[in-house]
């Protein structure tokens, strides 16, 4: 099954390159920047749940040790971040829309911190399924 588990993650990291490098600029493109950013915040939670679930899955059907942990390790930072970030980010935003100009530097400490997360999370998914599928 680490053939299957490898497709997992191979749908997911098409997923997590198509939707922030096609989706998300072609949606502030023909929308006005009030109704994208709404559009992406409605979104952007399902993204961290279905990736975290897909990692969850990926690491139930591995079945080896160290593939598995890792794939869990990477399915709950993006379970996190969907359950902590992303709530503290929208409220952040909500506030600074509100004129709370402090809500800015809320933002801006955990915005980078989700954007490093998934950026992370790629990269450990390519080397999983290297590993799963005999490329060490």
């Amino acid at each position: 099954m680490p053939e299957l588990a490898a497709l997992v993650i191979a749908a997911s990291l098409g997923a997590m390159v198509f939707f922030p490098s096609i989706v998300a600029p072609t949606i502030f493109r023909i929308l006005p920047e009030d109704k994208a950013g709404l559009f992406l915040r409605a979104v952007f939670p399902n993204y961290f749940l279905i990736n975290g679930v897909a990692a969850l899955l990926a690491a139930a059907i591995a079945f080896r040790p160290l593939e598995s942990g890792l794939l869990a390790a990477c399915a709950a930072m993006m379970l996190a971040v969907r359950i902590v970030a992303i709530p503290i980010i929208n409220n952040a935003r909500d506030l600074m829309l509100s004129g709370d100009v402090a809500a800015k530097d809320q933002s801006n400490l955990w915005h980078p911190g989700t954007v490093i997360a998934n950026t992370a999370e790629m990269i450990i998914l390519v080397i999983i399924a290297c590993l799963l599928l005999g490329y060490d």
